[in-house]
């Protein structure tokens, strides 16, 4: 079985290399780069299962990695490290999309457990539908790009009925089999809603353990509880 590719861009060359001799001792096979434009172009054409990158950089920053994985790689997590870690900084590369925000100098065990969350992320994401946008005419006869696409009548059904639930404030529970889109549907109210230029948040509660939802939601404070050696902003 091959091993999980980790890339990691960082510019400071001693941190890519502790990070990569980290990753490598406990079993994943690694890229590194420091220089960020080098990195963006391998990973338009690469595998990996995750990537680790400095947010301030010479050149293109952590965030624009992130957008450019979003666009070429948008299964692949991303987690941003930087020594000059805000809470406005962190809480923007999540709401852009960044899988974790670590700051320096980070614990090992702390962004080896990031990485490891990540990787397993990337292996259920790549079993799940992507999200394939193609051209289609709304009942309002305008053009627009969906990323539900099929002919069956409950298809064209949930398709006429999603623009009216976008428009409502009310919460909406989608249920169904797995892999029959949900997640594809609920894209796509984000998406025609008022609130599309706010975050999506995806959360797996079934896959964090009881005892870490909450902070896993909320969020944390440096030293709040033991093993809590950084601030870490909740998804919410």
């Amino acid at each position: 079985m091959s091993r999980s590719k980790i890339c990691v861009i960082d510019d400071e060359k001693n941190i890519g290399l502790v990070i990569q001799a980290m990753l490598e001792k406990a079993g994943f096979e690694t890229v590194v780069f420091q220089e960020s434009p080098k990195a963006i172009e391998y990973l338009k054409t690469s595998l990996v299962d995750a990537v680790v990158t400095d947010l301030y950089m010479p050149g293109p920053g952590g965030m624009d990695v992130l957008k450019s994985c979003q666009e070429y790689c948008p299964q692949v997590p991303v987690i941003m490290i930087t020594a000059f870690a805000t809470v406005e900084s962190a809480v923007a590369a999540l709401k852009t999309g960044a899988f974790d925000f670590i700051t320096k100098p980070f614990d090992q065990d702390e962004l080896l457990a990031v990485v490891k969350k990540a990787v397993q992320t990337h292996q259920q994401r790549m079993k799940e539908p992507v999200a394939i946008h193609t051209r289609a005419t709304r009942a309002d006869n305008t053009s627009d790009s969906l990323s539900l696409v099929g002919k069956s009548d409950s298809i064209k059904e949930v398709l006429r009925v999603i623009p009216k639930i976008a428009a409502s404030r009310s919460t909406v529970l989608l249920t169904g089999e797995s892999g029959t889109g949900k997640e594809l549907v609920a894209f796509e109210i984000h998406r025609q809603s008022d609130r599309v230029q706010k975050p999506f948040i995806k959360l797996n509660c079934a896959a964090i353990p009881s005892t870490l939802i909450e902070s896993e939601i909320f969020g944390y404070e440096r030293g709040a509880f033991t093993g809590a050696v950084a601030s870490k902003p909740g998804r919410f």
